[in-house]
């Protein structure tokens, strides 16, 4: 991955545990929250789009999920919960508000995020009352994990990617 690291900085890495069991971050049912309806995004296989028709159908007029472009698997097995705690566990992460600005600011262990932080919110909870751990990483304490993430190929003209990492429940 070489200097690639420094994209992190503005980036956003979303990580998509692929095991049946949710990697370990699954809810009991009595915990989630209800469904909100079916997603109408549409879900193709990379090798059904080339490029260029990305750009043409896709890239400025609509979203659309490609699945099949890279193999993640490493990287999500890496991200389940007991793989994550086991690494990470006593590293300090910093937690943001959900509102747009993130006012507020708060370092816990990564344990303590999930022991105590890591579960559904009010529906009434106000942004700036509810804590997540999304982006504001060290990335020199979480370059090992972030050098096994396999970027997509599909690029918009005239940009840089953007990836950011973060537990959010």
């Amino acid at each position: 991955m070489g200097n690639r690291a420094a994209q992190f900085v503005a980036a956003c890495l979303i990580c998509a545990v692929g095991a049946e069991d949710g990697g370990g971050w699954s809810l009991p049912a009595d915990l989630s929250l209800g469904d909100e309806g079916t997603c109408t995004i549409e879900v193709l296989d990379g090798s059904e789009l080339s490029h260029q028709q990305f750009i043409e159908r896709y890239a400025f007029s609509r979203p659309v999920v490609l699945r099949g472009l890279t193999d993640n698997t490493k990287f999500q097995r890496l991200c389940s919960k007991s793989s994550l705690l086991e690494k990470y566990g006593s590293l300090k992460v910093r937690l943001s508000t959900a509102n747009t600005h993130s006012y507020r600011k708060v370092d816990v262990l990564l344990q303590e995020y999930v022991d105590e932080f890591l579960r559904p919110q009010s529906e009434d909870a106000l942004g700036s009352e509810t804590l997540y751990f999304f982006g504001d990483n060290n990335f020199t304490e979480w370059q090992n994990l972030f050098d096994q993430y396999e970027s997509p190929p599909y690029v918009l003209p005239d940009t840089t990617g953007a990836y950011s990492f973060g537990i959010a429940g």
